[in-house]
């Protein structure tokens, strides 16, 4: 058993881990989290969307008179990795639980090179990759238990999931939590990014909340971690501004705040080194 020092668990207060999400899409989740997380940032780039277009958005590199485009796009992207950021796309459950796995024996070593781990999102990967993962093992153990004579809708078939499924679900969430987690105790920064769900499943008062499949995982998800805010746009003046706001005590609304509660926690800019202190 590991006795931390008072030294270390002091150390562990710049560590936290925050999910964040929004109402709708386009918000600025991302590039906020880009542009505002300690560096160097690891992007666990789930989604399949251009990620450049962040970068192109914040970047302090100035585009030359006659510059091409695509010369000008590596030079944000060049600048951005120069400093030690990084963009990775897991593939499959294996190559995401690996990865998060291999992370944590760096942490442990004391090699793990990043100050802020941004999960882009963890909401699409559980909501839409594992599915389709879980879809597939269903299907194809139908297709294999088939009775002479028996016939599939495979269309219909190979999208549905069932109530073992949704189990399935929740222990592979809680386990890359698990993996998640000792980040924080490492003083690395954790984002979890989500998409919104009016009256989720697994809280029908809440106006909104993280859009996650399966009660269980919703139910478990304040647990497992230490703030939860709601991102919406702003406006001053009827002019949409950037960076967009947050809130960590909106009433009816999924959120959390640990620790000492600053006077204000509600329509705050999203820059995560002014919230806390980090700078």
């Amino acid at each position: 058993m590991r006795k931390p020092t008072p030294d270390e668990l002091s150390n562990l207060s710049r560590g936290k881990i925050i999910a964040i999400y929004s109402e709708e899409a386009g918000v600025g989740q991302s590039t906020s989290c880009i542009q505002s997380l300690p560096e160097p940032i690891l992007d666990i780039y789930i989604e399949k969307r251009n990620f450049v277009s962040s970068l192109e958005s914040i970047t302090k590199v100035k585009k030359l008179l006659d510059e091409k485009h695509e010369d000008w796009i590596k030079r944000v992207v060049l600048d951005w990795t120069s400093r030690g950021n990084r963009v990775v796309n897991p593939t499959t459950h294996e190559d995401f639980l690996d990865f998060l796995d291999n992370c944590y024996q760096e942490l442990k070593k004391g090699t793990f090179p990043f100050r802020s781990i941004m999960f882009d999102s963890i909401g699409y990967w559980v909501n839409v990759e594992l599915p389709k993962r879980l879809e597939d093992e269903a299907y194809q153990s139908k297709v294999d238990n088939l009775k002479r004579g028996e016939t599939l809708r495979s269309l219909t078939e190979q999208v549905q999931m069932d109530l073992r499924a949704y189990g399935s679900l929740s222990g592979i969430f809680n386990r890359y939590m698990g993996l998640i987690k000792p980040f924080s105790q490492y003083n690395v920064i954790v984002v979890l990014i989500f998409q919104g769900d009016n009256s989720p499943s697994y809280n029908k008062a809440l106006i909104c909340a993280p859009y996650i499949k399966g009660k269980m995982i919703g139910q478990d998800l304040k647990s497992e971690i230490d703030y939860a805010g709601i991102v919406e746009k702003k406006y001053i003046n009827e002019q949409l501004v950037f960076p967009p706001q947050i809130s960590f005590d909106k009433l009816g609304y999924f959120c959390k705040w640990c620790g000492e509660r600053p006077k204000q926690l509600n329509g705050l800019p999203l820059n995560f080194k002014k919230i806390f202190k980090l700078e």
